[in-house]
């Protein structure tokens, strides 16, 4: 590849197989994260690359260039930044949703010099985006508005009114419900993540990424250390689990243990207890739910069931959050404080009994 200089203050400009030349330039480094910056050019005029590498050397000694001075940035180049400077260390389905609030999300403030963005824009971004987004959801975007600024302006602390936090009741499947789930399900590919959703109490991305040699048969347990998401390109990858409270072993109770021994006779040959991926999990259960006649719960609600029947058994809260991988019981408390709809009568007409006879 033949490579030619135009003065020396430019560095080595190279013709690549395509014809065009290429200049790549050091710019500094990224103030977020120390790295090197360089920044390229390409273009089939040989002087319009050198036109460009000197007028760019010319913003970098000046300091002017927004890629190594955060001053000179907008909103959404600081917002890119942020997002690749973190791609390393977030999970991949959080870099996803980033990615996605930057396409989707805050429109009025991405063009909008970080030097000179204020308070009531912030505001006025929220406002618009509560008119079509839950609380929580504002919430999570007003999060990483302040994360970004945190670094590129530091200077500025936060005081947006957000919307209230809103108390939804969890719908939570009933045991006749999961019952004639479980037995229609028997010999499909949906039966295996029907039983460790609602059983075990698993997250459907820990489902997908669970291999057979995770699960033991001899002491009876299931070893929970992956998860199976998706990334921003919605390709498939393997990252470890939510949290280090994820990474748990649980036991396997009998009827989980009948089933998932018969399921492993009949596959023996493969890898993951599922072959299914997360998308198709939902759908196989979706379809399930028509056929046997059940409301659309989520899947996501059969993880609620089984810490449901834990309360209702009395387990100790500490307990159930190490079952599930919580980091702590207060989460228990926050999520989970509630009682299945079909049990309520029930505590009810025994605290009558109770009263009626002491009376």
């Amino acid at each position: 590849m033949p490579r030619t200089k135009k003065k020396d203050k430019i560095p080595a400009i190279s013709q690549l197989p395509s014809g065009s030349y290429r200049v790549q330039i050091y710019i500094g480094k990224d103030p977020a994260t120390g790295k090197k910056l360089n920044d390229s050019f390409t273009d089939k005029d040989y002087n319009t690359v050198v036109h460009w590498a000197i007028d760019r050397l010319r913003d970098r000694d000046e300091g002017t260039d927004i890629k190594t001075n955060p001053s000179k940035m907008t909103f959404g180049e600081a917002l890119d930044k942020y997002i690749e400077s973190k791609s390393a260390v977030l999970s991949p389905s959080t870099i996803r949703e980033y990615k996605r609030m930057r396409k989707k999300c805050l429109p009025s403030l991405m063009h909008i010099p970080v030097n000179k963005l204020r308070q009531q824009d912030i505001q006025v971004a929220i406002n618009i985006e509560a008119a079509d987004h839950s609380a929580k959801t504002v919430r999570n975007i007003h999060g990483l508005i302040s994360a970004v600024l945190s670094i590129y302006r530091p200077d500025m602390p936060l005081k947006t009114t957000l919307p209230q936090k809103e108390k939804t009741e969890i719908e939570i499947p009933t045991d006749e419900e999961v019952k004639t789930l479980l037995d229609k399900s028997k010999g499909l590919p949906i039966e295996a993540p029907l039983y460790l959703a609602a059983c075990c109490g698993m997250r459907r991305s820990e489902i997908c990424a669970l291999r057979w040699s995770d699960v033991d048969f001899n002491k009876n347990t299931i070893t929970i250390k992956g998860a199976l998401v998706y990334d921003e390109n919605d390709k498939l990858v393997m990252k470890t689990t939510k949290t280090m409270a994820s990474t748990r072993t649980i036991p396997m109770i009998p009827v989980v243990e009948k089933a998932l021994a018969r399921i492993r006779k009949e596959h023996s040959d493969e890898e993951f207890v599922t072959s299914l991926s997360p998308n198709t999990v939902y759908n196989r259960y979706v379809a399930l739910l028509k056929q046997c006649g059940i409301k659309r719960y989520r899947f996501h609600s059969l993880r609620h069931y089984t810490v449901s029947v834990m309360l209702l058994l009395n387990v100790p809260k500490m307990y159930i959050a190490d079952y599930v991988g919580h980091n702590s019981e207060n989460m228990i408390n926050q999520v989970y404080g509630h009682i299945m709809k079909g049990k309520k009568t029930g505590f009810t007409d025994r605290l009558n009994d109770y009263f009626a006879e002491m009376m």
